[in-house]
């Protein structure tokens, strides 16, 4: 495929309907396996990828790692990887000097709407899934409530889409998320992962260029979550044992959402992204939130650990409710200070005193360097947040690939 050459018309649906049958095929493979005796006790453990030989090939050549090696770290890997030198596609001797445009963008990012003619059938042999955010050519939400719902045994999903840029008021698959929450995640789900990934390049791209610039809703450089998407997500966590949301929902929509008689039987951790912990928002926002979030979490008795926190280059923090078998901490870590009101303290201390053996243990700031937020992988490495809130394998990607970030 040459760099100009985007497909149209019958190529997308080509696309679809390669996706669409090979999913098919693999759900009838795998609906024959017997839960009992053809798989171990923990399940089976169901990876989906989705990309196409060009994507990492053309404007993208250099950007895209598509999966590393598991038995060398990071730098072992890239050593053995001669620099890129492609002058035509940007590249000069390992450094992008062009930047992509955004309809090779559109093109590596696109939906897929897979139309699967015969129904799934029930595949009960998986217990975990697992969409890291190397598929760039995400799933309609109609195809995910499909997976979903013939995946009836999942107690884990770990799902990383890619943000949007187009939206009409809001983003075309929030709605499509917020009924997939609502309607498709099987009863026995325990653990659910979502981290909505980007590329800081790509916000900048779309963001300030000048065809975008005349749409009645130009792209945002950092989105807005839609709050039903983050209401539904707060009714959908009261079942479960662990809630992580990068992103794709914004955690005062999430505690504003909330019932007075809900009650989190099994929750032992959460954690939320806020676009309100950025250094400019002003800090009685900020800890009227925390309150918000410490009177939820007087009804989640087995919390052990609330981690409400945002990354973004140059931009870091997270406020941390931890609890260990010898203490119960309370405390904020960023690259701004943030002086928590004594409500904030008074109400954690409640949650602390009805939930845990130990006083509530303030722990002092710590600041950290803006220089060192190069992405939102290395704000969850300096903020130490919990490293289930991503795949591995897709946080070293990150790092690796906003390392060769235009814009530094």
């Amino acid at each position: 495929m040459s760099c100009t050459d985007i497909p149209t018309g019958p190529g997308l649906f080509s696309d679809d309907s390669i996706v669409a049958k090979a999913i098919t095929k693999l759900f009838f493979i795998l609906s024959t396996w017997n839960r009992y005796q053809d798989a171990s006790p923990k399940g089976l453990v169901l990876e989906i990828s989705i990309y196409s030989p060009s994507d990492s090939q053309h404007a993208f050549k250099g950007d895209l790692h598509l999966d590393v090696n598991s038995f060398a770290n990071s730098e072992d890997f890239e050593s053995n990887v001669p620099p890129i030198h492609d002058p035509y596609h940007g590249w000069v001797y390992g450094q992008r000097l062009t930047r992509p445009n955004s309809t090779d963008i559109s093109q590596l990012l696109k939906i897929l709407r897979p139309s699967f003619h015969e129904r799934l059938p029930v595949v009960e042999v998986v217990k975990s899934l697992v969409i890291r955010r190397q598929t760039r050519r995400g799933l309609s939400s109609v195809a995910l409530q499909q997976i979903f719902e013939n995946l009836p045994n999942l107690e884990y999903i770990n799902y990383e889409p890619w943000r949007e840029f187009f939206r009409f008021k809001f983003y075309y698959q929030d709605k499509g998320y917020r009924d997939v929450i609502l309607t498709s995640l099987p009863k026995e789900l325990k653990i659910l992962t979502i981290f909505e990934d980007f590329n800081e390049d790509y916000n900048i791209i779309y963001h300030f260029g000048q065809i975008a610039r005349a749409w009645r809703y130009p792209p945002e450089l950092i989105r807005t979550p839609c709050p039903s998407v983050g209401a539904a997500l707060a009714w959908r966590s009261i079942s479960l044992e662990k809630l992580f949301a990068s992103y794709i929902v914004d955690a005062k929509d999430f505690f504003k959402a909330c019932e007075p008689d809900w009650v989190w039987n099994n929750l032992k951790s959460l954690a939320l992204t806020s676009r309100l912990l950025i250094c400019s928002t002003r800090p009685s926002t900020i800890n009227n939130m925390l309150v918000e979030a410490g009177m939820t979490a007087l009804k989640m008795p087995k919390l052990q650990t609330m981690e409400i926190w945002n990354g973004i280059k140059r931009n870091a923090g997270v406020f941390r409710y931890q609890v260990t078998t010898t203490s119960t901490m309370l405390g904020w870590c960023g690259t701004w200070d943030l002086e928590l009101d004594p409500e904030v303290v008074e109400i954690w201390r409640k949650v602390a005193l009805l939930h845990t053996r130990h006083e509530l243990c303030l722990q002092a700031n710590e600041k950290l360097s803006m220089c060192d937020i190069t992405s939102q992988a290395a704000a969850i490495r300096k903020l130490k947040i919990n490293g289930e809130v991503i795949h591995p394998i897709s946080l070293e990607q990150i790092e690796r690939e906003s390392k060769l970030y235009f814009y530094k």
